[in-house]
């Protein structure tokens, strides 16, 4: 079942050929039928019922491959929009969650939740504060009490045992990662 989900966009993609080759072979041979039809009716049948006759199962093939085919068509593009990188943005996701809403059926698909963006890591944030103080956008104060609280967040995150028992914490003067000198002042 692995190798089918992997591969379910290469499959649907091959089922969309070879049903819209089908569908344009069908419709060929379709309508050469009915051209004969039209050229040689059968003795003492109505010309119209001879096309029609004729034509009738040509229509019901080409109506059940149509449907066949758009059904492999919107498979296939909710499959990709599934594996497609998309770019995260409130926008897009309030937009998306509209169109969900508009047509339940896409609701399944989840896009507006891939759509919405993901919070910033603790890294992130802390490089934000560090670009900030070092803009003069804060104080060193300011500085020191926001970045405690990220400090906190990250020692959780990668809490290492202490010989005596307790967790490690680490202080601001004793992370290497965060320079709060304001270079180019």
């Amino acid at each position: 079942m692995g190798w089918v989900r992997d591969n379910l966009h290469w499959l649907l993609l091959g089922g969309v050929v070879g049903v819209t080759v089908a569908l344009v072979a069908t419709l060929g041979f379709g309508i050469l039928v009915v051209l004969g039809a039209m050229t040689a009716p059968a003795a003492g049948e109505p010309w119209l019922l001879g096309i029609v006759r004729a034509a009738v199962p040509f229509v019901v093939g080409i109506a059940v491959l149509a449907l066949l085919d758009a059904l492999l068509v919107v498979g296939l593009v909710a499959t990709v929009v599934r594996r497609a990188s998309l770019p995260e943005s409130e926008r897009l996701s309030s937009v998306a969650a509209r169109v969900e809403r508009a047509v339940p059926a896409l609701a399944r698909a989840g896009l507006s939740d891939r759509l919405e963006p993901s919070p910033p890591s603790t890294e992130e944030r802390r490089q934000e504060l560090k670009r900030r103080y070092v803009e003069g956008e804060l104080t060193e104060a300011e500085f020191e009490r926001r970045l405690r609280p990220l400090l906190a967040s990250a020692d959780d995150d990668q809490a290492t045992p202490h010989p005596d028992g307790e967790f490690a914490g680490r202080t601001l003067d004793r992370d290497p990662d965060v320079d709060v000198s304001r270079e180019g002042r």
